[in-house]
């Protein structure tokens, strides 16, 4: 978590130097003994909701049909090609959502680094993998019932990304 700094002083000359510094300060108040305390519970407000506020890690940008929007990418489970259209697919989420996506998964393989290729229908989401089924090759998600094929020859390369995001041995 980043920290909130704010500069109480008397030496509003100083305001340049921290710009200068390139310190990343919440605010910088001179003192006043009419606004130093308005203006501390203001800040304190502002830290306060930040901290409330889940990390949600980053976003990434996607087309879907006349729209782009935002999504997290730890909301994402997968991505499935579209069998009608080889320029599309689909992104199944977190909160068992399908939307149709008009990007190819060449295209959403390029997005994020958590996003790997199982399957040459398949775009996964090793963040949220649940588990790995050796056996029949497949993988399941977290809070979700969804699971996607792996194919035999990615498999050995999805068990060491896997070992990389978690200290049990796939």
């Amino acid at each position: 978590m980043a920290a909130s700094i704010i500069f109480l002083t008397v030496h509003d000359e100083l305001l340049p130097t921290t710009y200068r510094y390139q310190v990343e300060a919440l605010d910088f108040i001179v003192k006043n003994p009419e606004k130093v305390a308005a203006c501390l519970a203001r800040d304190l407000t502002k830290v306060l909701k930040k901290l409330e506020m889940p990390h949600r890690g980053r976003t990434i940008a996607l087309r879907s049909h006349y729209e782009i929007m935002k999504v997290y990418v730890n909301d994402i489970l997968c991505f499935q090609s579209n069998p009608d259209n080889t320029h599309a697919s689909f992104m199944y989420t977190t909160n068992n959502q399908r939307i149709p996506i008009n990007m190819s998964l060449r295209e959403l393989e390029e997005q994020a680094d958590e996003l790997f290729r199982v399957h040459r229908s398949y775009l996964v989401n090793v963040a949220n993998i649940r588990s790995l089924n050796v056996k029949k090759h497949e993988v399941s998600f977290a809070a979700s019932e969804l699971t996607v094929p792996v194919s035999r020859l990615k498999m050995r390369k999805l068990m060491e990304i896997l070992n990389n995001y978690s200290s049990i041995q796939w």
